[in-house]
């Protein structure tokens, strides 16, 4: 995963899943379109660059890839949903798992693939994208919404304190106390606010 200076895509999430969460912060939507998408998921290291290349060539600007950004940002609303209940404690809906699980009994599109590990001379898998229809571009992310909630220590989402922020994150810290999307941004800001009401 990236956060290059250049890049429009936040990664303080600690998973694609809530990555995926924080590309609508609170200064606007960072998925504008198809390519958008694939290239968030290249830098989220859910595809590899070639793939979202060939995803973003061949589906560019078409009817069927507006559809498939349409579909996406409402998956990641109903994701939201879901971590919402998580984040404050509530039981999750079957209304909101029955589609969720509906999008993951559609997934397809990937396969695994071996290629040698320059690094140590081995072989390693890759997963590539079989790229027969523009929604092919969405597995890699159902299957992380899915592997996140199956497999995470779900008391450990986070929202950001900042009452403003929307963002949320896994909290990998030490002693699981981190309090902010970034101390760069809202920690900071935070801690500003908190100087300037003492003075």
């Amino acid at each position: 995963m990236t956060s290059g200076v250049s890049s429009p895509f936040l990664f303080l999430g600690n998973h694609p899943a809530l990555d995926f969460l924080n590309t609508a912060p609170r200064d606007g939507e960072r998925l504008t379109d198809y390519r958008g998408l694939a290239a968030w998921m290249e830098q989220a290291g859910l595809v590899l660059p070639e793939d979202a290349a060939v995803a973003g060539a061949r589906w560019g600007d078409t009817t069927e890839a507006a559809a498939v950004l349409a579909r996406a940002l409402s998956l990641r609303e109903l994701f939201r949903d879901v971590i919402h209940c998580v984040i404050f404690g509530s039981t999750v809906p079957s209304t909101l798992l029955v589609p969720l699980n509906a999008a993951l009994r559609e997934e397809s599109g990937a396969y695994t693939e071996l290629c040698r590990n320059p690094k140590t001379g081995g072989f390693q898998r890759i997963t590539r994208m079989a790229l027969s229809n523009a929604s092919d571009l969405l597995a890699p992310i159902l299957r992380a919404m899915g592997a996140f909630l199956a497999e995470a220590k779900l008391d450990l989402v986070r929202a950001c304190e900042d009452p403003t922020c929307v963002l949320v994150f896994y909290d990998v810290s030490k002693n699981h106390t981190r309090r902010w999307c970034s101390m760069e941004a809202c920690g900071n800001r935070h801690k500003v606010n908190a100087y300037r009401a003492r003075k």
